[in-house]
């Protein structure tokens, strides 16, 4: 976590500026799209800082979130392998390139007759894919060569195939950033032999360190984008959607749930994966199972269901790397704590969700009749994500404690295992 702040930042920025615009939840208004996005109209006025804002702003809650995690993958990859520097000015320029070159499509498009161009050349466009991309190529050019080639084709390979359907902008910019993180990326491994250089993804088994913080962070963000998505996301999600029509009673909140909990479940097991714990394998072996089935779309696969699939993969391939019984102490009083985040956040970002709206006061009122299991005062509506989470509300708060109380007890027994004792961390070498 301390070699990506640039990542981390990013991430938590989008996150902020989407829950407080409200596009977290739903689609994007005209009115915000025109006030964040970027378009050909800006580039010709010199509103140049259009290309800052665009970076912070997402289409709609699905790419919102997807959003998110390809951040989170992506560029935390970039930065743990390259170093914050290199990754701001890949992520930079990429992201800069990319907007330019929609920009530059659309004219030609345009100046050739074409509707499509034209209409192109009006459109305000959001997002930080294409500077995600250009990490993601600069990054593939740090792999050993046999790896490094199959990679580079493949990721090729998915980025025109990209064309073969309804072409969207977002299509041409991460072409576009693809090169440019691949041009950086190939400058930076030539003068990569310097003392300064950053350590190196070794794929040997003297370097198990490296394979259980790539599996914890992938199952951190899978566990971060399930948690999520109950909010508002389920009801659009494919498999949720198949179960509710095959007239399964409380299927969508049933799903609800299934979301939440493997999301707690990968969050809350991503430290004890760290070090190597064989329990902690076992039920993130199972719970990235699920994550691979409910996260599945039709057409090509998001980011986050990618990391799921990766993560077992990982799981299976590394299993001798997990032969430790680990405890952390510190995670007990972080349950509660996160559970009072969530909560917060809840309300907060479901605050259109709720109508009449609820308000500062209102929404603390409710949360202390939910948490006396006692009904909100007559409301008018709430959206089926908001009405999940307020009935969620008592058993997440409650459900923190509990999980957390059995972890003090333990731990203040005498001879109990301390902190990481047992834990190899690299192999060969004591804890």
């Amino acid at each position: 976590m301390r070699r990506i702040p640039f990542t981390l930042l990013l991430a938590l920025t989008i996150l902020v500026t989407t829950t407080a615009t409200g596009t977290l939840l739903r689609a994007i208004g005209a009115a915000d799209l025109v006030r964040w996005g970027f378009s050909a109209e800006d580039l010709a006025h010199g509103r140049l800082f259009h290309l800052f804002l665009a970076t912070f702003q997402i289409l709609d809650p699905y790419l919102a979130l997807s959003m998110f995690a390809t951040v989170l993958a992506l560029v935390g990859a970039c930065e743990y392998r390259l170093g914050t520097a290199r990754t701001v000015l890949v992520y930079a320029l990429a992201q800069v390139t990319g907007f330019l070159a929609i920009v530059a499509v659309a004219k030609i498009f345009a100046a050739t007759g074409s509707r499509w161009g034209t209409l192109l050349v009006s459109e305000h466009n959001v997002g930080a894919s294409a500077g995600a991309i250009g990490a993601m190529g600069a990054w593939l050019m740090a792999f050993p060569r046999p790896l490094r080639t199959c990679s580079i084709a493949l990721c090729s390979a998915f980025l025109v195939a990209a064309f073969a359907g309804d072409v969207h902008p977002w299509d041409i910019a991460h072409l576009a950033s693809f090169l440019v993180g691949l041009g950086l990326g190939t400058i930076f491994a030539r003068g990569r032999r310097g003392v300064d250089a950053p350590p190196k993804f070794n794929s040997h088994p003297g370097m198990q360190t490296d394979r259980r913080a790539a599996l914890a962070w992938a199952g951190a963000i899978v566990g971060l984008f399930s948690v999520l998505a109950p909010l508002a996301l389920v009801d659009g999600m494919a498999i949720p959607e198949i179960l509710a029509a095959g007239s399964i009673p409380h299927a969508l909140e049933i799903m609800r749930w299934i979301f939440f909990v493997t999301g707690v479940l990968l969050i809350m097991t991503a430290p004890l994966v760290a070090r190597g714990d064989k329990r902690a394998h076992a039920v993130v072996l199972g719970t990235g199972v699920v994550a691979c089935v409910t996260l599945w779309q039709p057409g090509a696969p998001g980011v986050e269901h990618v990391l799921a699939m990766l993560l077992v993969a990982g799981l299976i391939v590394w299993r001798d790397d997990f032969d430790t019984r680990v405890t952390l102490v510190r995670l007990a009083p972080a349950l509660p704590l996160c559970a009072l985040g969530f909560v917060l956040f809840g309300f907060v970002a479901l605050r259109d969700h709720f109508v009449p709206p609820l308000g500062a006061r209102g929404s603390v009122e409710v949360a202390l009749l939910r948490l006396q299991f006692l009904p909100p005062p007559f409301p008018s509506w709430h959206s089926p994500g908001a009405l999940w989470f307020l009935n969620a509300v008592p058993f997440i708060t409650y459900g923190s404690i509990l999980l957390a109380l059995p972890m003090f007890i333990r731990s203040g027994k005498p001879g109990y295992p301390r902190r990481g004792a047992g834990s190899s961390g690299r192999s060969g070498q004591p804890g």
